[in-house]
């Protein structure tokens, strides 16, 4: 109130001012035109010259005062603004009074007096311009009787009705309706056009404070300290403030602010606002809950200063401003979480630490302290939880019997994610009600996850409250699904091929050993139940000879592994088993078959059943070791943690391994057999598994072992140096060379090489060479060659890279999958950019790295929620910025894993332009990498010339010249000439 009275005095005192100086000029011709007429009449009067002349005389007289007056009410600096008020109403009144004096009811003496109660309406306040209505009206019947009287007498012209009473009766009649109107009306104006003016002011105070609160909003990115500087702001523009940050569906505050006395009280008004989800206003304070959608995220509550409609809807507007703030930090705070994860999940190759990941993840991200990961296996119907945290195990068992009957069991016919806001309203939890009540759990949310198009389990996150899901929660749930599952393909292919790598080498290692230790036979069973235990992760290995003659098993090794149970630590190493006590095992074991069994399977004889109970072992793997047909042995692979399901792939991994094992046994008993045979002894050593030879000092055979024909297939007795140079692969030939000169002019060195090979047959093999430089041993007398067949190696390491290369082109797939749109377009793309580079020349080494960055160029997408990356209208200014952001995704997922990091050039700079517009560094010319430039081209080409679902795909000729046009502004003008013409040349598709 005093500040629309303030502001009403200073709005009077401005327009007093300039009215009275407008009233100056406007009254400048009134006065010379009332002079110039009091002359007329002066000279055109047929009264008596003394009365003309005082007529004359008087009016010039107070028009002059009156001009005068104005002038000096105007102009004179020390008056007050109340001073010219009063000299104003005053001369009006004074004014008024000659007039009727001079002219009486056919002057100005009414408008004049009627100017005047309008100016006392607008500068006085009530009840003076009433008290001026009644001075007008003692002026009007005081000048009307001094007429009727005939005291004051007019000239014939100017007496109209001067002395006619009924004329001034009904004539102030008139006058007082009108000022009483005129008074009402200018007061009533005046009130609302102040009152408006006030408003003005305060919405014009709105709009600064709602500007500093959206600089505020923009420039802050963590919640705290945004609600704190929001206070402040409040604070300091004169609104006492309380704001509170929701500590997620929890009927609690995670942060709250308030510099009163009474925050108790405070609180509880908030807590009404957002238990209805609407403001409550009470004793001119506004509380209003911080709502997104059906979530609240907090609440805030105002002193209202003015208690108007437009103040509580500007603090409404505010906190909605606040709660889409919070929310986008929110969002902000789970992307950046999504690239951390990102980068975790998909650089892990362990499936078990794989679902820790997605289980903490799905907690974090989710903001909840319960979580689970269920696995369904479709061939068994089967689903189990091996991973959960903040349940029951009895819940979690219960759930597992029952899961078709619950609301998850839909996922099997509509794999969608499903979500359960509230289980007292929800129909779907109306039959296990009780079991979800038994847990504390009000809402929840199930996300399926999906491998080649089956459902393999699902993630669930638990909430002690009803919770409302928001767009933003699901899209989190399904990316962190498709996360999960990039991450279970990538460890799967890794972990086969790891598999595959791992056989390959223990079987070498076997073979190696068996050469290394053919001769100690005891310690070459030993290592092979080592590796045997290794291989399958099992808990102890034994090795047993059968001795069908004698009718017994004999153990002759037996490993244990440190996962072994005390129990299971009994050495048996010599004891000899009756063959009868185990005739299902025997039995299976002359077919030559694998036999796996379990502690409770039927088949089991007393003696086999009493021995899994005496060890405590779950499962057994019995392979039979067989020779040329007939059985030497037995290995035994037992695993006491758990019960086991042995693969397909280990079972042949471990016969594999059983095979040497057998060769072993063999090996041992000719051993004994012909301990005392020196020439098969001989035998066995020209064929081992490396091979020998000696070079004279030019480089000729003195001596080539036998094994060489194995390896090789050339006859030992014709060979030579000559003919095999011609056989090593050309580009290796330098490396031999070299290798020998080393050997030569360092005789205390060992030299090592790898290098290729033709065999008899054609076939390239791998060669792993040793030198060392005997000339100057008399009993040598050349340079000793140790070399041995490694192709099998090289292959399963070439098997290992092109496992990594089909593991992106899977992602590249998987991406492709997601996008249907750009189906193909990676692998054309790849090609295209293949081509490019060959064409400039670029080594094949770093071709490796061009080809998988081309791979993966898009998969920062992976961040991408598919709201966006899936709609079809024109995106909008913040999902077009989301979407420029799948560079540096991909960079920030790709960053640290260490042999992607020379591909990284691509996916993280394909959208960079020649001329420095692109994103999102902004790099210009040959600052871009080489790679992303070739492959901008490629990308941009493959793109304008594919069909796409809202355009068919563009003309060569056409595509061309578009390519051309953007020379120097997005493409390397150079890359652009070498495209144009393989084109031309037709070598590009």
């Amino acid at each position: 109130m005093e500040q629309t009275r303030a502001l009403a005095e200073s709005w009077k005192q401005s327009a007093l001012s300039v009215l009275l100086k407008t009233q100056t000029l406007a009254w400048l011709p009134g006065y010379v035109a009332g002079v110039l007429n009091s002359l007329h009449n002066y000279q055109e009067t047929t009264a008596p010259p003394e009365a003309a002349l005082r007529a004359f005389l008087f009016s010039t007289a107070l028009y002059t005062a009156a001009y005068g007056l104005l002038l000096f009410t105007a102009f004179f600096p020390r008056l007050s603004a109340r001073t010219r008020v009063a000299l104003m109403l005053g001369m009006y009144y004074a004014l008024s009074m000659g007039l009727f004096w001079l002219s009486a009811l056919s002057g100005d003496a009414r408008l004049i007096l009627l100017i005047f109660l309008l100016f006392s309406a607008i500068f006085l306040e009530p009840p003076y311009p009433y008290i001026a209505l009644g001075l007008a009206m003692l002026n009007f019947g005081l000048m009307g009787w001094l007429h009727v009287s005939g005291f004051i007498q007019l000239a014939e012209p100017m007496r109209y009705n001067a002395h006619d009473p009924t004329s001034w009766l009904t004539g102030g009649i008139v006058f007082f309706v009108i000022g009483l109107t005129t008074i009402g009306i200018t007061q009533h104006l005046f009130r609302s056009f102040v009152q408006t003016l006030a408003w003005l002011q305060i919405t014009g105070q709105f709009v600064a404070l709602e500007n500093d609160i959206n600089q505020e909003v923009a420039r802050q990115h963590e919640s705290t300290a945004l609600l704190q500087t929001i206070c402040h702001i409040l604070e300091r523009n004169g609104y006492p403030v309380w704001l509170g940050l929701r500590a997620g569906d929890e009927p609690g505050w995670e942060w709250t602010f308030c510099q009163s006395d009474e925050d108790e009280s405070l609180r509880g008004l908030v807590e009404q606002a957002i238990n209805l989800h609407q403001s409550v206003e009470s004793q001119s304070r506004l509380a209003i809950p911080l709502l997104r959608g059906q979530r609240c995220l907090g609440g805030m509550l105002v002193s209202l200063k003015y208690g108007q409609t437009a103040e509580k809807e500007f603090f409404e507007k505010v906190a909605a401003n606040l709660a889409h703030a919070l929310d986008a930090i929110k969002n902000q705070a789970r992307r950046e979480k999504f690239t951390s994860i990102a980068q975790e999940l998909l650089g892990e190759r362990s499936e078990a630490t794989i679902w820790q990941i997605a289980l903490q993840a799905a907690r974090n991200l989710l903001e909840t302290d319960r979580a689970a990961v269920y696995e369904y296996d479709p061939d068994s119907d089967r689903l189990s939880c091996p991973h959960f945290s903040g349940l029951s195990p009895e819940y979690v068992e219960q759930i597992n019997r029952i899961f078709r009957e619950i609301p998850g069991g839909q996922l099997l016919s509509n794999p969608q994610p499903l979500v359960i806001e509230d289980v007292h309203i929800s129909p779907l939890t109306q039959n296990i009600r009780p079991l979800l009540e038994s847990e504390h759990i009000r809402a929840y949310a199930v996300f399926p996850l999906f491998l080649q198009k089956r459902l393999i389990g699902a993630f669930v996150v638990y909430y002690r409250y009803p919770h409302s899901f928001s767009p933003a929660d699901i899209e989190a749930g399904q990316t962190l699904a498709h996360f999960l599952i990039a991450a279970l393909q990538n460890a799967r292919l890794f972990a086969e091929t790891r598999a595959k790598s791992n056989e390959q080498a223990a079987l070498f290692v076997a073979a190696q050993e068996m050469s290394a230790r053919v001769s100690d036979f005891s310690a070459l069973l030993n290592l092979l139940s080592h590796q045997m235990a290794a291989a399958l992760h099992v808990t102890s290995t034994y090795l047993l000879d059968v001795n069908e003659k004698d009718g017994t098993l004999t153990v002759l090794s037996e490993y244990w592994a440190e996962e072994a149970c005390v129990s299971e630590r009994v050495s048996d190493l010599g004891r000899a088993y009756p063959i009868s006590d185990f005739p299902l095992i025997l039995t299976i074991a002359r077919q030559g078959l694998p036999l796996v069994l379990y502690e409770d399977d039927p088949r089991l004889s007393e003696s086999e059943r009493h021995e899994f109970r005496e060890y405590c072992v779950k499962t057994k793997l019995f392979l039979p070791l067989l020779w040329q047909g007939d059985l030497v042995g037995l290995a035994e692979l037992w695993e006491s943690r758990y019960r086991r399901k042995f693969t397909q792939h280990e079972i042949h991994l471990a016969q594999a391994l059983a095979s040497h094992a057998a060769g072993a046994l063999r090996t041992a008993r000719l051993f004994a057999e012909l301990e005392t045979r020196e020439a098969y002894f001989r035998a066995l050593t020209e064929h081992a598994a490396e091979g020998m030879a000696v070079l004279d000092r030019k480089g000729n055979f003195k001596y080539i072992s036998p094994v060489q024909e194995q390896l090789l297939g050339y006859d030992t007795k014709h060979i030579s140096i000559a003919a095999l140079k011609q056989k090593i692969y050309p580009e290796d030939l330098p490396l031999v060379r070299r290798a020998f000169l080393r050997s030569l002019r360092f005789p205390k060195t060992l030299v090592s090489l790898t290098f290729r090979i033709q065999n008899s047959k054609g076939r390239w093999r791998a060669l792993e060479a040793t030198l060392n430089n005997l000339l100057e041993n008399p009993a040598i007398q050349g340079v000793v060659v140790n070399f041995r067949d490694v192709t099998r190696q090289k292959q399963a390491e070439e098997q290992l890279r092109q496992s990594y290369d089909e593991t992106l082109a899977g992602w590249a797939r998987a991406l492709e999958l997601r996008d249907k749109d750009t189906e193909g377009h990676t692998r054309r793309v790849t090609d295209l950019t293949l081509r490019l580079a060959r064409a400039m020349k670029i080594d094949e080494e770093q071709l490796v790295h061009i080809r998988r960055g081309a791979l993966l160029h898009d998969i920062g997408k992976v961040a991408i929620p598919d709201s966006i990356l899936h709609k079809t209208e024109t995106l909008t200014l913040q999902e077009w910025e989301t979407m420029r952001r799948h560079p540096q995704y991909a960079y920030d997922m790709l960053k640290d894993i260490a042999y992607l990091r020379p591909a990284l050039d691509i996916p993280y700079c394909h959208h960079e332009k020649w001329d420095g517009t692109g994103y999102p560094r902004g790099l210009k010319g040959r600052e871009i990498p080489l790679a992303a430039r070739i492959f901008a081209i490629a990308d941009v080409w493959d793109a304008l010339t594919s069909d796409r679902p809202y355009r068919p795909g563009w003309e060569r000729e056409r595509a061309l010249r578009y390519i051309q046009e953007q020379a120097g502004k997005h493409f390397d003008p150079e890359i652009v000439a070498l495209f144009v013409a393989l084109v031309q040349k037709e070598e590009i598709p």
